[in-house]
């Protein structure tokens, strides 16, 4: 979707920090909500619309939420949708919390829960056995088609018109646009493109510099399509074919 919840590319927000030997989990919380996530997602007929819910956060809460904060947000809205807890308990449990850090926090041996959460985080997502045949190969010259969809989409807005090139053609896998709006999975050929970084930054960036992006392919058109020739571009092509 086109707000600040689409943040790449944006400028503004300082230096990307890498932090060696950097922990999967900074606080043990977060590792607890990663894996509340995960066991709600296995139960049978629950939807957990995840990205949908952090995109509708009011934009000053979005930026000062860290990333496991988010999607303690999700988890909390949706246990208030389902009943399973009233926005008033919650705010009230929250309140103790905070005015009682020290106060006991209500726990539970579930083992056999906590065994099916850790093997998720070990599994991987894995195409799906049929859809539709590819419209692109290794190879062809591609744009990634200008589209600004009111809700969710994972096709970021700063690569949006932009050229490149099919690197590798990964599979079908669902399409989570369509998902969200609780039209099925739908599942398209997602390919593995690659973007020179002048095409995507401008003269300025370091011409060594690429983009390699995931993408459906309904999120592609053919390089011939779009509307902006690119001298650079056409012979980043040439040389791919040759």
């Amino acid at each position: 979707m086109n707000g600040v919840h689409d943040m790449g590319g944006m400028h503004g927000f300082g230096r990307v920090e890498i932090e060696r030997d950097e922990p999967v989990f900074h606080e043990a919380w977060e590792g607890r909500v990663m894996g509340m996530r995960r066991l709600v997602q296995q139960l049978p007929g629950m939807r957990l619309p995840g990205r949908p819910v952090i995109e509708s956060m009011a934009p000053i809460h979005y930026l000062t939420a860290s990333y496991y904060e988010r999607f303690l947000h999700t988890l909390e809205t949706h246990a208030v949708e389902q009943g399973l807890i009233t926005r008033e308990e919650l705010d009230a449990r929250t309140e103790l919390f905070r005015q009682h850090p020290a106060a006991p926090v209500p726990r539970r041996s579930a083992p056999t829960e906590a065994a099916r959460a850790i093997a998720s985080f070990t599994s991987q997502v894995r195409p799906e056995p049929s859809g539709p045949p590819p419209q692109f190969k290794i190879g062809d010259p591609v744009a990634a088609r200008n589209l600004n969809p009111v809700g969710h989409t994972r096709l970021p807005r700063y690569i949006r018109g932009k050229r490149g090139v099919i690197e590798r053609v990964n599979g079908w896998y669902r399409l989570q646009d369509e998902e969200v709006e609780g039209l099925g999975p739908n599942p398209q050929t997602v390919y593995t493109v690659r973007f020179p970084a002048r095409e995507v930054w401008g003269p300025r960036a370091d011409p060594h510099h690429i983009v390699y992006l995931e993408m459906w392919e309904g999120y592609l058109e053919p390089a011939d399509h779009a509307a902006r020739p690119s001298g650079e571009i056409g012979a980043l092509f040439e040389e791919t074919r040759t």
